[in-house]
């Protein structure tokens, strides 16, 4: 993968980008977003997830230009909302990249209640019925 406008405008799919490749906007932007992921990303990272990280960055400082991403909370219309100031879906997806953690299927099952088992709010002296089986 090439780190190029066409592949950016496809990067940054609600921004309704339409970069060109002389775009003075994307050739400013460009260098920044290599240097940002050279210093953020780690040094084995392969290069189709660098390019992908390049262009992300592209789009996340695209979408910063906008006066509004310094706000908390914004409204429009009917719809209202609230984010981080600066945070944008790219640079979300960005940090998921560059940590290498992705969520696990499993994180809910390995979770157990901290009420759980609660034997001293147990009022009766009688055995607790018990419903499930225990592994």
């Amino acid at each position: 993968m090439t780190v190029d406008a066409a592949t950016t405008n496809l990067v940054g799919r609600g921004l309704g980008l339409a970069f060109t490749d002389s775009d003075t906007t994307y050739l400013y932007l460009k260098p920044l977003a290599e240097r940002r992921v050279t210093n953020e990303a780690p040094a084995d990272m392969d290069s189709v997830k660098r390019d992908h990280c390049i262009m992300l960055m592209i789009c996340h400082m695209y979408a910063c230009s906008d006066p509004a991403m310094g706000m908390r909370s914004f409204s429009g219309g009917g719809f209202s909302g609230s984010q981080d100031p600066g945070m944008t879906i790219y640079l979300q997806e960005f940090m998921t990249i560059v940590s290498g953690s992705q969520p696990s299927v499993d994180a809910e099952s390995s979770v157990e209640r901290s009420d759980a088992v609660m034997p001293e709010l147990q009022l009766d002296a009688q055995e607790v019925p018990t419903f499930f089986s225990e592994e």
